[in-house]
C-alpha cells in the first residue's frame, strides 16, 4: 500500500489524489493522509477538494471497509499458503505469460487496474482466462478489453461465480461500540 495523498510532498492534484485513493481502497491497508495533514473535507483551491472529491472519497472508503472480511480471510492464509493478498498478474496467472506492471490480482477472485497515467478516462486490463465481472455494472468480460475510467472509476473485477464476503453497507467502522450510561 501507500499513502493515499503521498507523503513527503504538497498535497496532490485532485486527479491524483482520487486516482490514489482508488488504488489503495482495495488494498489491505488504506492510510489517507499527506504531508499537509488535511482531511478529506478541507476544501481549498488549492488541494482541489471539494464535495464531489468527498463524496468520491466516501464510496471507496466505504468500499475498503466492506472488503474486510475478503481481505481479512487472506490474510489469515498467508501464515499458511506464504501467497500474498496481492499479487502480480504474471505470478497469480503465469500461463499468461506477461506480466503488466500495472494491475493485479487481489485474492483469487478480484482483478484490480488502477489508472496511472494523467488524463486517462479508460485503459487496457489484461483479464486472467474465464468470465470476470465489471464489479460496477456486472457486465462480463474475458481476455484483453478497454476499461471504462473516468475520475470516479476504478477498474475492478470479479471472477464469474466468485463469492466475496463483505460487510453490509451500513457498517462505517470497525471500532468497538461502547456506551455510557
Amino acid at each position: 500500500a501507500s499513502d493515499t495523498g503521498g507523503y513527503r510532498h504538497p498535497p496532490p492534484n485532485r486527479e491524483v489524489r482520487l486516482r490514489r485513493l482508488e488504488a489503495n481502497a482495495v488494498m489491505p491497508p488504506m492510510e489517507v493522509g499527506d504531508s499537509s495533514s488535511q482531511t478529506p473535507w478541507e476544501f481549498t483551491p488549492e488541494n482541489g477538494r471539494d464535495q464531489a472529491a468527498l463524496d468520491t472519497h466516501a464510496r471507496y472508503a466505504s468500499l475498503h471497509l466492506r472488503l474486510h472480511p475478503y481481505t481479512w480471510t487472506y490474510a489469515q492464509q498467508i501464515a499458511t499458503t506464504g501467497r500474498p493478498i496481492q499479487r502480480p498478474i504474471g505470478l497469480a496467472y503465469p500461463a499468461l505469460a506477461a506480466h503488466p506492471a500495472d494491475e493485479y490480482a487481489l485474492g483469487d477472485s478480484l482483478v484490480v487496474a488502477p489508472v496511472v497515467a494523467a488524463g486517462q478516462t479508460s485503459r487496457q486490463v489484461l483479464l486472467p482466462p474465464g468470465e470476470w465481472l465489471s464489479w460496477w455494472d456486472g457486465s462480463p468480460q474475458t481476455g484483453t478489453i478497454t476499461a471504462p475510467a473516468d475520475i470516479d472509476t476504478l477498474p475492478l473485477y470479479l471472477a464469474r461465480g466468485a463469492i466475496i464476503p463483505m460487510l453490509r453497507p451500513t457498517i462505517e467502522t470497525l471500532s468497538p461500540v461502547t456506551t455510557t450510561s
